[in-house]
């Protein structure tokens, strides 16, 4: 059962079963179950991202609204962009404690503003202002403070608006 349920889990960078009670149902159609077994899966916890320990990639998110995924140089690599004029980033399940600066690896192209916000629920806890760097290959590195980090594990939310690539968030003390 632990391959067929297996999912890649980009925290621990493996396959992953989270332990819980799944029942599974074969079917002609969805309206016309013909099987169902239940099972539990038992093991630990899956474990927070440690924001302290590794760069967080950009395409490692939990959820997404308007981003759309590109390479980030013309040999490999990938990067988010927005799919419009704004998009949003979800990363479940990540330990703030700590967190005093954020850096992020961003390219855009285009003049004008563009920036990135990262909320933790409804608290803003940083925003990024993102300069143009002139082509969607040149990369550079922003710096922010982050302000009122609350301690634990909380779901974090990035908010990229205007034209640019993110390719990386880098949490320091």
């Amino acid at each position: 059962a632990a391959d067929i349920l297996a999912h890649w889990d980009v925290t621990t960078g493996a396959f992953t079963v989270h332990p819980g009670h799944y029942q599974l149902i074969a079917a002609r159609s969805a309206g016309r179950p013909e099987l169902h077994t239940e099972l539990t899966i038992t093991g630990p916890t899956p474990e927070p991202r440690r924001l302290l320990a590794t760069p967080l990639r950009a395409v490692d998110f939990d959820d997404y609204e308007h981003i759309t995924l590109v390479d980030a140089t013309r040999a490999d690599g990938d990067a988010v962009t927005p799919d419009g004029d704004q998009g949003e980033l979800l990363f479940r399940n990540v330990d703030l404690t700590g967190v005093g600066t954020v850096t992020a690896e961003v390219s855009r192209t285009s003049p004008g503003s563009a920036h990135l916000e990262l909320r933790a629920g409804d608290s803003l806890l940083a925003t990024v202002t993102i300069p143009s760097t002139g082509d969607r290959y040149a990369w550079i590195t922003v710096l922010a403070e982050v302000d009122g980090a609350p301690s634990g594990v909380h779901d974090l939310r990035v908010v990229l608006t205007g034209e640019q690539r993110l390719a990386t968030l880098t949490f320091a003390p």
